[in-house]
């Protein structure tokens, strides 16, 4: 279960960003991050799971 929602998340982050037009590298930028750290969350690696404010949630917020 916690496989396939890692996966949905990663492949949300890759659609949404390419939709924006953004490279890795940009929405990076954008979240005050580096590279590594969008490749990372696309790849399942780098998903957070703690409770609060992280890039992810500045991630979603940047969505909107």
């Amino acid at each position: 279960m916690f496989m396939l929602m890692k996966t949905n998340i990663a492949a949300n982050i890759k659609y949404y960003r390419t939709q924006l037009g953004l490279t890795q590298g940009e929405l990076a930028e954008k979240l005050c991050g580096k590279k590594s750290l969008v490749s990372n969350y696309e790849n399942g690696y780098g998903v957070a799971t703690s409770v609060g404010h992280t890039r992810t949630d500045c991630f979603w917020l940047y969505l909107r």
